[in-house]
């Protein structure tokens, strides 16, 4: 086993055949195609799928397919009777985990490689063993498919002891040699990867989770570990980071994630979502979020500043990093850019999960001795703004309604937000956790945001009644005075998506 991992972790796999695992050989010498692919990103298709070619997946899977967008990274053997390969990207349509697929019309199943050559696209959540249920898709990922030439020039695919229909090949399992290869390269890497997260305890059994900056987990997650379950409060950014999150909680406690609370719809709160619906966690936000997700997920002035801004961000970096010699400065920018990338390719084949239980002001849940109120005070960061508190911890989960600070207001009720803000207020806790930043305590900065967000609405309401247009009136708004409080205006100047959102409350009115 030592030796075929050698070989198959160091030598191109080009030049290499599967040595050390004989299901593999035969395969080798039996197959007229065999390719490395790569998944580029994944569409949900509506597919109505005969329940017994689906036997293998969760039942509420059973009526869905999809097509993945793939990339043939390397053609490891190829036939004289095979032709060339004309594009190198491809379309395969699959059903489920690691079922079957189709390749130019044949149907083929797939095996899992390690992430050793191929580094480059992290896949999706969805891509996950259906014996083991190993979750694959937190690292770069790749597909090894042995393919057998037809006269019409499709393939059937070389399954080995694996074959459940004439038509179908469900693949209930990846190979056994193939798997444990992959678990040991796993383990190594993960050995050797440094942590996503740092988890802070806030109060006994309530974990506070911050990125640590070696990948974009977006925003903070809380993990409240109850007597038979854990509640998240937020689900990170992308399905990459769930996984990790996921993976480095087991490091606090077994018990499974049951609830995942959505606190908003923006992508780096919930993006995460369709992870832990997977697992069987029951996602719960407001209603205006559920509506939202969709939508976010598809456009709108949020989605195109920083999901659709990612490439022309990646390639500024790229540019600054050029043009920098300092060699310090520039790992720096290199580093970033590689985080980006990853972020961008993640959300490329990111499937956006909206909350499955929804409620309109208040929702209480009792699990074990532990009491979470889930509260929504008013139009706030959001239309569906959700605060989780813990009335015997004294501590809430604020999302990016209050960080002490005002944050993005592209998608904001700037005009509610002050009104909301005081029904806040009076409730009784001591600690805030919020969706960015550490924990603190009290509640000092509330009159101090407040203040901030009616003087913004003043000004931007005076400025558009004088016909200022939205980009004009973001370089004349002056915050200066709330500097001594809020430091980030130290500056005359705002976003222009804060000035374009409240003109567009104006105009509604």
């Amino acid at each position: 086993m030592a030796a075929a991992l050698v070989l198959l972790g160091t030598v191109s796999f080009g030049q290499a055949r599967p040595v050390g695992f004989p299901k593999l050989s035969q395969m080798w010498e039996q197959a007229d195609l065999v390719v490395v692919i790569q998944p580029l990103s994944r569409e949900q298709t509506s597919d109505q799928l005969d329940p017994k070619y689906v036997q293998h997946y969760r039942p509420d899977w059973r009526y869905q397919g999809f097509n993945t967008r793939c990339k043939i990274v390397e053609v490891l053997k190829k036939a004289a009777s095979v032709p060339d390969f004309k594009e190198p990207e491809i379309r395969i349509r699959h059903f489920g985990y690691t079922g079957p697929g189709e390749f130019n019309g044949g149907v083929f199943a797939y095996f899992h490689l390690p992430p050793k050559k191929y580094a480059t696209y992290p896949a999706s959540a969805d891509f996950r063993s259906a014996e083991t249920d190993l979750p694959i898709g937190y690292s770069d990922l790749v597909f090894l498919a042995f393919l057998k030439a037809r006269p019409d020039g499709r393939f059937d695919p070389l399954t080995g002891d694996y074959d459940s229909s004439p038509s179908f090949r469900i693949l209930s399992a990846t190979f056994s040699g193939t798997r444990h290869y992959y678990n040991e390269v796993m383990a190594e890497a993960e050995a050797k990867r440094p942590p996503a997260f740092d988890f802070a305890e806030v109060a006994p059994g309530v974990f506070c989770a911050t990125g640590t900056g070696s990948m974009n987990v977006g925003a903070n997650a809380v993990a409240i570990i109850n007597e038979q379950e854990v509640l998240l409060v937020d689900s990170t950014t992308s399905p990459s980071a769930a996984i990790l999150l996921q993976k480095e909680l087991k490091k606090l406690t077994d018990k499974p994630i049951r609830y995942v609370i959505n606190t908003h719809f923006h992508f780096d709160h919930a993006f995460g979502n369709h992870l832990f619906q997977l697992e069987g966690a029951t996602i719960i936000g407001h209603e205006y979020t559920r509506e939202q997700l969709p939508k976010h997920a598809a456009g709108g002035r949020t989605y195109e500043r920083f999901i659709k801004g990612l490439p022309q961000e990646i390639e500024q970096l790229r540019r600054q990093s050029e043009q920098e010699t300092d060699q310090a400065k520039k790992a720096g920018l290199q580093e970033r850019m590689r985080i980006q990338e990853r972020l961008n390719s993640d959300l490329k084949s990111a499937y956006v999960a909206s909350p499955n239980v929804s409620f309109r002001d208040r929702m209480k849940l009792t699990l074990g001795t532990r009491e979470i109120e889930l509260i929504h005070f008013g139009p706030a960061h959001t239309g569906g703004d959700v605060v989780v508190y813990l009335p015997r911890e004294k501590i809430v989960c604020t999302g990016d309604f209050y960080n002490g600070y005002v944050g993005y207001l592209g998608d904001a009720f700037v005009d509610q937000w002050d009104d909301a803000l005081e029904k806040f207020e009076t409730l009784d806790f001591e600690t805030v956790i919020p969706g960015h930043g550490k924990p603190f305590r009290g509640k000092e900065r509330i009159p101090y945001v407040q203040a901030c967000l009616r003087d913004l609405w003043k000004q931007a309401t005076a400025l558009k009644g004088r016909g200022i247009s939205a980009e004009e009136a973001a370089k004349r708004i002056d915050l200066t005075r709330h500097n001594e409080q809020l430091p980030q205006f130290r500056t005359p100047g705002i976003d222009v998506l804060a000035v374009e959102r409240i003109f567009e409350l104006l105009h509604g009115r």
